[in-house]
């Protein structure tokens, strides 16, 4: 029996869109990109001033080391387009996290027998981001 809820993700990459499974993590603070991903797909970094601890759920130092850039992506999921700062950091091999942070944000509606989600009570900056053109190609390609 799967325990991971996953939801397809769309992210407009520097050269393509780029298509990938999240991972919903309400354990997780905050959204996290995988370093070793992001750069592949040329996914510009930005370094943070100060790096912010990384800590494992014992409350221990996580052996990757601390987090040091960040990337702002634009990304749809369905309908819905944002954008969305996100921590780079090792995630091994969940290529990006949605954490609790994104999900009071959105407060997403979960069918945790299918695993179905439904962004249904998304805040008003993300409807303002439908009209963007990103959300235009997404809204088109699901056509």
């Amino acid at each position: 029996m799967e325990r991971e809820v996953t939801v397809p993700v769309r992210i407009h990459g520097p050269l393509n869109t780029i298509e990938v499974d999240a991972l919903l993590d309400s354990g997780t603070t905050g959204c996290f990109v995988d370093k070793s991903w992001a750069l592949d797909r040329r996914l510009q970094l930005s370094k943070l001033v100060k790096p912010v601890p990384v800590l494992n759920v014992d409350g221990t130092r996580n052996q990757e080391g601390d987090i040091t850039h960040y990337v702002l992506l634009t990304i749809g999921i369905g309908k819905h387009a944002e954008k969305l700062w996100c921590a780079v950091t090792c995630l091994g091999k969940v290529p990006l996290i949605l954490g609790h942070t994104w999900l009071r944000k959105h407060n997403p509606d979960i069918d945790w027998v299918t695993g179905k989600v439904n962004l249904t009570r998304c805040p008003p900056e993300c409807k303002s981001l439908l009209e963007t053109r990103f959300a235009k190609l997404l809204r088109e390609n699901k056509s």
